[in-house]
């Protein structure tokens, strides 16, 4: 079942809607593409790690975050990436995020910088063939 991300991205801040509004979070979303994912696993993944990053966020910050992708043709994946103004992130929250992007076929990076933390995942695609 193909599902769009955007549509997972969406869910997922709206259950998290507390904490986005008590932090004040900046969310940025580019387009985002559509998969063959369950909605429920995608929901998962963009909440566990939305979540990490807005809770870290230290007092008085507002957490700035952009969502973006895009294709990389050769592996034949869709990377995602989640930039923000975060530094620090909790490891636990990463891994059970690593375990469920593990289950779909992806990997998860975390580059971690001095002005925030990049968070870039990978999830497959689907070849067509004409």
């Amino acid at each position: 079942m193909s599902i769009n991300l955007n549509v997972a991205v969406q869910q997922a801040l709206g259950e998290m809607s507390y904490l986005v509004n008590k932090k004040q979070a900046s969310i940025i979303r580019n387009h985002l593409p559509s998969l063959d994912l369950e909605l429920k696993q995608a929901k998962r993944i963009f909440r566990l790690l939305l979540h990490n990053v807005i809770s870290n966020c230290p007092g008085g910050s507002t957490p700035k975050i952009e969502i973006s992708s895009m294709r990389d043709l050769n592996d034949a994946k869709w990377i995602i990436e989640i930039q923000s103004n975060v530094t620090r992130l909790d490891e636990q929250m990463l891994n059970e995020a690593t375990s469920e992007i593990n289950k779909v076929g992806g990997l998860l990076y975390n580059r971690p910088k001095h002005t925030g933390s990049t968070l870039l995942f990978t999830l497959p695609y689907k070849k067509t063939t004409l």
